[in-house]
């Protein structure tokens, strides 16, 4: 999950550095350095960060968050975006501070979902969320229960009523075309 994580901040710091711009003339100021939290702000002085890759993606994820409404005046995000990047905080959070425990098959596909969910609301590039489809598609087997295989066929409850009845219609039926043949010819 992590190394979809960090895909997944290439595409967020392309979307907000493709949108951002286009709202202010001061926005690296006023959108970017403002909205940081303080300790956010001060790596940034310390590292001198002159461009939105320079941040991580939780930094990437409060930009974009604090800037929401101005975005989404001039974009047409899906409304449960908002939603999806709120939750994209809290997994972020989570991988970012996962202890020695292994992550349940079903919370990992619910992280991938909504990672996929979101980057494809902002145009995420194809190869990352291929990427996070493949993570998807390993947590669902890993919780599929494995098929089991009997000696022998186990018949259902209504397979053995119905088994009778068939043979019954079958015999009656092989009787009837007998019958049939026997008085056809006989004429």
């Amino acid at each position: 999950m992590i190394s979809l994580l960090r895909a997944a901040s290439a595409d967020v710091a392309k979307f907000l550095g493709d949108c951002l711009p286009k709202i202010s003339p001061d926005w690296w100021s006023k959108h970017v350095l403002d909205r940081l939290t303080f300790q956010q702000q001060r790596i940034a002085r310390e590292k001198n960060f002159t461009q939105i890759s320079d941040f991580d993606f939780a930094a990437l994820l409060r930009i974009l968050d604090q800037n929401w409404f101005d975005l989404s005046a001039s974009l047409t995000l899906p409304r449960e975006a908002r939603s999806w990047l709120k939750e994209l905080q809290s997994v972020r959070n989570k991988w970012a501070h996962q202890g020695a425990a292994d992550v349940s098959p079903s919370e990992m596909y619910r992280d991938t979902d909504t990672l996929e969910l979101f980057l494809s609301a902002i145009g995420a590039r194809s190869e990352t969320l291929e990427a996070i489809r493949r993570a998807k598609a390993d947590a669902l087997r890993e919780m599929a229960p494995m098929p089991s295989q009997p000696d022998e066929p186990v018949a259902s409850p209504l397979s053995r009523v119905i088994a009778p009845v068939l043979s019954a219609i079958m015999k009656r039926s092989a009787l009837t075309r007998r019958t049939t043949l026997a008085t056809s010819t006989s004429v």
